[in-house]
């Protein structure tokens, strides 16, 4: 990381306290997380400096991979809710690992009105001149780049997709005015075969939000209606009941995980889903897409396999489960339910030697994780001996 004059930057913690509402009964522990780093880069292009808020991976540093970047305009007030959204995403398998990037807003003088209106196109020269090339040299940053705005900032995103849509490959926006300059710009990139990328916005209620804007919002969605192209991801969100001010709460997150579906893991609700999508070549051409977009591994991973498997077992498919189960358990030797589901598949199709062999497996991989259920196990492994004992007699 290059630490000369370009910036500065010190990391900074949340402190939660934790004590009782009587006062001096208990004494609370308090736990500190750090929230992101803070670093202050000086814009040329604004002439003024600019603090850029900052979190990285939990595995950042034993990695050497390439990560995509979510950049959250109004960042003093939206950043610490999209990293929190981010990593629960990514902990559940929804979204890829990533960098959040926070711009916020100067206060004294105000820049808000400026950057995000009056000097708009200054504004992302900013971004794509300095704050892309602070992140280039300063973090392993791939080029699949995500935008989130709200109200003012939201217009923003909205009118980097008309003008600059290069520069970002998702687009959130709470409660966006969609002016017509900005109509007619994303009008103009609509039809493009090869416009691949992903919109996503919302609105609350007409009392919150005005007439005229839900107006505008009819004819945006229209358009998108109208003229999109097949490749292009897009959605609008009608959310109900709340204020102007807390859209960005629920439009954040499922804006996330609405802009990375290419992302998430593959699901089927029975076989006939499954051979509809195209099968097991169709499940590994799709992770090889995620591969080459996101950075990540190609292969299907183990819990895909496992849901995968289960559901074939489940649905009386036990040749299906097994054709793939003998593939992957090679791939994931340590992964004890690939190995039970095998099992279980031999057992159906009245292969007991090689269902035991594959629950020894069971239980040579829970005795190795000290596995909280491996007394059930070693019971479940005594009952196939016992079983395969008297198809010999």
């Amino acid at each position: 990381m290059n630490n000369g004059k370009f910036f500065s930057g010190f990391s900074f913690s949340i402190f939660l306290l934790i004590t009782s509402c009587m006062a001096q009964a208990l004494e609370g522990e308090t736990i500190s997380k750090i929230l992101a780093s803070q670093y202050t880069l000086h814009s040329d292009i604004l002439d003024e400096d600019r603090q850029l808020l900052i979190r990285l991976p939990s595995q950042y540093l034993e990695s050497d991979k390439y990560y995509p970047v979510i950049y959250v305009l109004d960042a003093e007030t939206w950043f610490e809710h999209a990293a929190n959204s981010s990593a629960f995403l990514q902990r559940n398998n929804r979204i890829p690992e990533n960098i959040v990037v926070g711009i916020p807003n100067r206060i004294n003088p105000p820049s808000r009105g400026r950057d995000m209106a009056e000097q708009a196109d200054t504004f992302s020269q900013f971004i794509e001149q300095e704050v892309f090339e602070f992140m280039r040299n300063n973090f392993r940053t791939g080029e699949h780049r995500t935008l989130i705005g709200h109200s003012a900032s939201a217009t923003y995103v909205m009118r980097v997709l008309a003008t600059r849509p290069e520069l970002f490959d998702n687009y959130i926006a709470a409660s966006p005015w969609v002016n017509v300059d900005i109509f007619e710009g994303i009008a103009e990139h609509l039809s493009a075969v090869n416009f691949e990328k992903s919109v996503y916005f919302t609105l609350t209620n007409i009392a919150e939000e005005g007439e005229e804007l839900h107006l505008r919002k009819d004819n945006l969605v229209e358009l998108f209606e109208s003229s999109a192209s097949t490749s292009l991801n897009w959605r609008y969100d009608f959310i109900a009941d709340i204020s102007h001010f807390t859209t960005p709460y629920p439009t954040i997150f499922e804006g996330l995980a609405f802009s990375f579906y290419d992302y998430t893991p593959t699901r089927f609700a029975n076989t006939d889903s499954y051979l509809d999508f195209g099968g097991l070549k169709e499940i590994e051409n799709y992770y090889a897409q995620r591969s080459r977009k996101y950075s990540v591994s190609s292969v299907i991973p183990d819990h895909t396999l496992v849901a995968l498997t289960t559901m074939f077992i489940g649905d009386k498919q036990p040749i299906m489960a097994k054709d793939i189960l003998e593939e992957y358990v090679a791939v994931y030797p340590e992964n004890l339910n690939l190995h039970r589901n095998l099992s279980i598949a031999y057992t159906a199709l009245n292969q007991p030697n090689k269902s035991l062999a594959a629950y020894e497996q069971v239980v040579a991989i829970a005795t190795a994780q000290r596995n909280i259920y491996l007394a059930r196990y070693e019971a479940r492994l005594v009952e196939l001996r016992a079983q395969l004992v008297q198809t010999h007699e």
